[in-house]
């Protein structure tokens, strides 16, 4: 039983990253890029990225050379052009202006 509304999830980058990188199409594209990731404070294990491929649910272990333990910061580093971060589409848009591509 949800226990709540869906919440989006959202890959982002900044402006100055994607100067430099292309815009990831599809999740493959990840290996290519400097992603952000986040490791679990309690038993250290870092999270992997939950993407669909296909329709499909698949998780992504994906690298770089920022990992963080806070479930801010994976955009603070975005935003500072570090990498891509894998966040909440709400948080992101709180930087965006209001929009999520």
């Amino acid at each position: 039983m949800p226990l709540g509304e869906m919440i989006g999830i959202a890959v982002v980058g900044s402006p100055g990253y994607f100067m430099r990188f292309p815009v990831p199409r599809q999740s493959p594209d990840l290996i290519h890029h400097n992603c952000v990731g986040f490791r679990f404070s309690g038993s250290g294990a870092i999270f992997k990225w939950e993407l669909e491929v296909n329709d499909k649910p698949a998780e992504y272990e994906v690298g770089g050379n920022l990992t963080v333990s806070d479930s801010l910061f994976p955009v603070e580093g975005a935003l500072n052009g570090v990498g891509l971060a894998y966040t909440f589409e709400t948080l992101a848009r709180a930087y965006s202006g209001g929009e999520v591509k």
